[in-house]
């Protein structure tokens, strides 16, 4: 027996593919017709078995001991067969200092409540800003006051470290701040994004705390209505070509699946590097196996810990079993993408705490 591609159902020849070895004999007048049919019914059997090796083949390659389903496998599936032009440039080449190299210009994706802190990933990451004067170069930042305004002026003396930003926004600060979607920039950065992703819920039980990015008259009752409404903001950033932020109260819309389908496609086929905030330290220490780096102080620094911080994760009670459907199949597959980079470059906790923590 062997699995059929992309189905978790195994098949096997059929008993009737060999049923012309117990033919009984035949007068000589038909001998013609019956040595004609043998043969033919002999090239369907060696065409049915080229086949059958052809779908055992691909079985194999696809998984050679497990079947998966769902948008997520299916997304799997796709990228193994087409690649990704930047993408599979950067996780080909042979050094960090080549990958980093590819990265350049970077577009930093930040979703609300996603790690404003990264900021002083890119700010340390001196192959960034290898056309940059030294004494232009920024310190790490000690508060989320440091990552505003700072930039943008610096950015004009510098220029090809970020990539193309929406037209809607007048400098990078605005897109990382103002938490806005790929939007019509997604073509001329794809390969080149960068992003900290998290659990939908804990991301949004944070959001509530702050009531963040609430512009209705009224406050939400409880910690589920916000949630509620605030959904698939990650989804939609990936999908959006509006230019503004698709996180907000007033901008309420659950994410059908056209838009969740793209949304993985822009992730898979566009980010370089995906982190996950709940895994801080070794998604930073996987940022800087893959692209180089020394591991700074500033990298583990949070630098924007807001009025509600908690250093374990929220309860999850208010939501009374609620989830974020289209968020969380974004957040599997940023999973999926971190731990292919960790094999890749041979990260793990004991090799990092080696070298970078």
């Amino acid at each position: 027996k062997i699995r059929a591609p992309g189905s978790c159902q195994a098949f096997a020849p059929s008993p009737n593919l060999r049923s012309h070895q117990r033919r009984k004999p035949t007068r000589p007048l038909v001998r013609g017709f019956v040595h004609s049919r043998l043969a033919h019914e002999m090239m369907c059997l060696a065409f049915t078995c080229a086949l059958l090796l052809v779908a055992s083949a691909a079985s194999a390659w696809h998984s050679a001991n497990e079947c998966e389903e769902g948008p997520v496998a299916l997304m799997q599936l796709k990228s193994a067969v087409k690649g990704h032009g930047i993408v599979a440039r950067i996780n080909q080449a042979a050094t960090a200092e080549e990958r980093a190299n590819l990265l350049r210009p970077v577009a930093w994706l930040h979703p609300m409540k996603c790690g404003s802190s990264f900021f002083n990933v890119l700010v340390g990451l001196d192959s960034l800003w290898v056309d940059c004067l030294d004494e232009l170069r920024l310190p790490a930042a000690v508060r989320k006051g440091d990552t505003t305004d700072a930039l943008s002026p610096l950015l004009e003396k510098c220029p090809g470290v970020f990539g193309e930003i929406p037209d809607s926004c007048t400098d990078p600060q605005c897109w990382w701040g103002g938490h806005i979607s790929v939007s019509t920039t997604y073509s001329g950065n794809q390969g080149h994004f960068v992003g900290m992703f998290r659990t939908p819920e804990q991301m949004l039980l944070s959001g509530y705390n702050e009531l963040h990015a609430w512009f209705r008259d009224e406050p939400p009752k409880d910690a589920l209505e916000y949630a509620v409404t605030m959904q698939g903001c990650v989804t939609k950033m990936l999908a959006g070509n509006t230019g503004q932020s698709p996180c907000r109260s007033d901008k309420a819309k659950v994410p059908d699946a056209a838009t969740v389908a793209l949304a993985l496609k822009h992730l898979r086929e566009g980010f370089a590097w995906v982190g996950i905030t709940d895994e801080w330290d070794m998604s930073i220490c996987t940022f800087h196996a893959k692209f180089g780096g020394a591991c700074l102080a500033g990298d583990f620094s949070n630098v924007n810990p807001g009025t509600n911080t908690t250093a374990s994760l929220y309860d999850t009670t208010p939501l009374r079993g609620w989830v974020d459907e289209a968020d969380h199949l974004i957040f599997t597959e940023a999973q999926h993408m971190l731990r292919e980079d960790q094999e890749r470059y041979g990260v793990s906790f004991a090799s990092c705490s080696e070298w970078c923590f």
